[in-house]
């Protein structure tokens, strides 16, 4: 996108910049080291793609003695490097960024508002004494790749094998508009990637002659403990690959076991004791009882809509028997409880299928991953909620105490700065100050609200021009009632744009300020906490 590489020519120019120091490189046990590649770039909230900016990518190689070597678009550059604790930084010639490195992932800022992913696909994590704080199983186990004609050996009891069953093969590529199959996925080098999902959350993925260990759930990939690539079933034997939902990759089981012979419940197995009321069933909060889990198609709909709807940091709160109380019903077990985690699922009764994975956290069993099969979204993200209790942002306004929070933003990168004054509830919101942004982010984890999915931004800008910079890439545009916003009339607008659905409100507070109120992924209806935030909202210019 040309105009991308307007926005972003400053970083550009940049990394064009940076000095070179030439350096040895010393062998070092440093995990760190190593080489991590721009996966995603962000600016102001909106998704930029990596190749839009660099044709040939952008990756920073970590050196010992803290040096580096950066690569933009084939065009390589030394430069030095620090890390204290998470906090990292990068620094030579015109480059100056700060942001965080952890468990592979370097998070990079530039000006604030510019954010990107690197991710070292080669990253192991040294081997740590688990304590009492940290979660039972926050990383998959890395295995050696094993490589799709690798036989395994059969009929070793107890031992993990991965059957070729657990393979998916592409059959078909989108991107832009464009699809690829048959000879032309051979054509391109797509014809050797595949999916491998191990029974234990660990797998590989094998792109284009890249290999990746990876972890998964029921609804995301992850490299590096990132997320990476969502995906959903569309049959027992189809996956579809997604990454921002524009890039698709069809994948086909590869011959072997059909998926009702792995890991199914058999159907001769015998009934466990008469189902208990759904609140009372397990007093652990594990997954347990003797239901068919068979619910009416509304319901189910409404099951997956109301967990997938909502920040996943609220899933660790949220047990199975909440889960059974909202659906109505015990879940059927799908996998005996390890310790570590255990499924239930339910259904239609039919071809709608659910299924709920629980982990065992410290403060008890809670849900970690959700996947629906043979419920189209049009379906359920029009599901009636108001029989399901209500977290985070659609809470009635008065659940919590409030804090008045006053933050600051910048107009522009020059530009005056505005003083945003809210009313923010104490319990699942937390406020924090960007550059030329205030976010309140509905979460309970304070600490993760930098990267909540449920959020609602106040953004300035210089003209009503800058607001709409991004107007040709909108779909679904609607345009909405104007209200009134801390005394500045604003007309509104909702939209989806990046894979993200959006409710946006915006107006001019002074000659060269505009001020655009951005929600996503959060309840706005009238009367909940978030419609409470955005009626308390105040602006001031700072003299």
């Amino acid at each position: 996108m040309k105009r991308t590489a307007a926005i972003l020519l400053a970083l550009v120019m940049a990394l064009s910049l940076i000095a070179c120091t030439g350096s040895s490189d010393p062998k070092s046990s440093d995990p760190n080291l190593g080489l991590y590649e721009a996966t995603t770039m962000e600016y102001m909230g909106f998704s930029v793609g990596v190749s839009d900016l660099f044709e040939q990518g952008f990756s920073i190689e970590l050196k010992a003695n803290g040096k580096c070597v950066l690569n933009a678009d084939g065009k390589t550059a030394n430069g030095k490097w620090t890390l204290d604790g998470r906090d990292f930084t990068v620094k030579g010639g015109g480059l100056d960024c700060t942001g965080t490195l952890e468990n592979g992932v370097i998070l990079l800022q530039y000006d604030d508002d510019v954010t990107i992913t690197l991710v070292n696909g080669s990253y192991r994590a040294p081997t740590a004494v688990p304590t009492a704080q940290t979660e039972k199983q926050t990383e998959p186990a890395k295995t050696d790749p094993i490589e799709p004609n690798q036989q395994t050996e059969a009929g070793q009891q107890g031992a993990q094998t991965v059957s070729e069953s657990n393979e998916f093969w592409i059959t078909e590529y989108e991107a832009n508009g464009m699809k690829y199959e048959g000879d032309a996925l051979k054509t391109t080098g797509l014809d050797q990637t595949y999916l491998r999902l191990n029974d234990d959350h660990t797998g590989y993925l094998m792109m284009m002659g890249d290999g990746f260990e990876i972890g998964w759930d029921e609804k995301n990939l992850t490299i590096a403990g990132v997320p990476m690539y969502s995906y959903e079933y569309l049959d027992a034997d189809t996956i579809r690959l997604s990454m921002y939902e524009t890039i698709l990759f069809t994948l086909k089981r590869k011959a072997g076991e059909s998926s009702a012979q792995q890991g199914a419940p058999a159907a001769t197995e015998a009934p466990r004791a008469t189902e208990a009321p759904a609140a009372e069933a397990a007093g652990n909060g594990a997954p347990y009882g003797s239901s068919d889990g068979v619910i009416a198609r509304a319901k189910l709909a409404g099951l997956y809509r109301w967990l997938n709807s909502m920040d996943s940091d609220f899933w660790k709160v949220i047990s199975f028997n909440e889960v059974s109380n909202a659906a109505g019903k015990l879940g059927c077990d799908t996998k005996k409880n390890d310790g570590e985690t255990a499924s239930a699922t339910w259904s239609d009764g039919d071809r709608g299928i659910m299924t709920v994975t629980f982990r065992n956290r410290d403060t008890g069993w809670s849900v970690s991953s959700i996947a629906v099969s043979g419920v189209p979204s049009s379906e359920y993200s029009t599901a009636d909620l108001s029989g399901f209790p209500v977290y985070g942002s659609g809470a009635p306004a008065g659940s919590s105490p409030v804090a008045s929070v006053t933050l600051k933003g910048k107009v522009g990168f020059s530009g005056p700065e505005v003083a945003v004054t809210a009313k923010v509830p104490t319990v699942n919101w937390t406020a924090i100050e960007r550059s030329r942004a205030v976010r309140y982010a509905s979460t309970p984890n304070p600490d993760n609200a930098a990267y909540a999915s449920s959020y609602l931004s106040v953004e300035f800008y210089e003209s009503l021009e800058k607001i709409n910079f991004y107007l040709d890439s909108f779909t679904n545009l609607t345009e909405l009632e104007g209200r009134t916003i801390g005394g500045i009339p604003m007309a509104g607008r909702s939209y989806s744009n990046i894979g993200m659905d959006w409710i946006e409100y915006y107006g001019e507070l002074s000659e060269g300020v505009w001020v655009s109120v951005k929600l996503t992924g959060v309840d706005f209806t009238a009367g909940t906490e978030t419609e409470a935030i955005v009626n308390s909202l105040s602006f001031s210019l700072v003299k």
